[in-house]
């Protein structure tokens, strides 16, 4: 059996560990969410809530409002709806055995809303990250 080490560790390029500030809580503003609106694309399968991205685009700045209302409660109280959950949907290759579960791939179905929400939430880590 080894021995353990006792030594000291060599410490030349050691850094200390500097304390990362805290993230801005501010709730996304309406701007943002209707930035993430506009990033989504349109024609794609709705998830399990679903709401598919036309009807969100088709309702124009009273759906913005209303999907800003509801960003801004679960960013103050934390609760999301179900749009975090996923469904997973097999898709076969094309090729080898069908009922060979390796000659499938999953695609996840995500909840429209949840996409944006997912967004903004992006959006406030990535400025935060960059301001490192």
């Amino acid at each position: 059996m080894a021995e353990p080490f006792s030594g000291e560790l060599p410490s030349a390029d050691v850094q200390p560990l500097t304390v990362v500030p805290p993230a801005d809580d501010a709730v996304p503003s309406l701007e943002e969410i209707k930035k993430a609106v506009d990033k989504l694309k349109s024609g794609q399968a709705v998830g399990v809530c679903g709401i598919p991205v036309e009807l969100i685009k088709a309702k124009g700045e009273e759906m913005i409002r209303a999907l800003h209302a509801v960003v801004e409660a679960i960013w103050q109280t934390g609760i999301t709806p179900d749009w975090i959950r996923g469904l997973v949907i097999p898709i076969w290759k094309g090729k080898g055995d069908q009922h060979d579960c390796c000659n499938y791939r999953g695609i996840i179905l995500l909840s429209v809303p949840g996409k944006v929400l997912a967004h903004s939430l992006l959006m406030h880590v990535r400025v935060h990250l960059l301001k490192l």
